[in-house]
């Protein structure tokens, strides 16, 4: 969940709402270097793939994975994607966009999310694709 002095706390119903809305605060989190509350979108059984193809899982490593992200990607840009939805179940894609030294590099990051209890929440993360 996002912290107490979170920019993102006034979005905290967008968790329940669906797997959108998880989406688009996962993807404001990190834009905003809140590694916090992108941590507190994913479900505690999540997995998130590094750009090398390690599987990480638990949420401390996963915050670990999400800050070395934020602190490391100057230029970074994220755009919604379209997010398809089967009962409990969802696949959300984002753009992300990184500014790279000439170049702009260009990534379809896939998401996916599960309802539990109500809350939507990401159970694998690929940002950089399926690796």
């Amino acid at each position: 969940m996002p912290g107490a002095n979170s920019p993102h706390q006034d979005d905290l119903t967008a968790l329940y709402a669906g797997p959108a809305g998880t989406s688009r605060i996962f993807a404001e989190a990190l834009l905003a270097g809140d590694v916090r509350a992108a941590t507190g979108c994913f479900s505690s059984r999540g997995v998130i793939l590094t750009a090398d193809g390690t599987e990480v899982s638990g949420v401390a490593d996963i915050a670990e994975i999400l800050e070395q992200i934020v602190n490391s990607q100057v230029g970074l840009r994220i755009r919604p994607g379209r997010t398809l939805r089967a009962g409990s179940v969802a696949l959300a894609t984002q753009v992300w966009e990184r500014d790279l030294t000439e170049s702009t590099f260009a990534s379809t990051a896939r998401l996916v999310l599960h309802q539990s209890a109500g809350r939507w929440s990401i159970l694998i993360a690929a940002p950089w694709g399926a690796g």
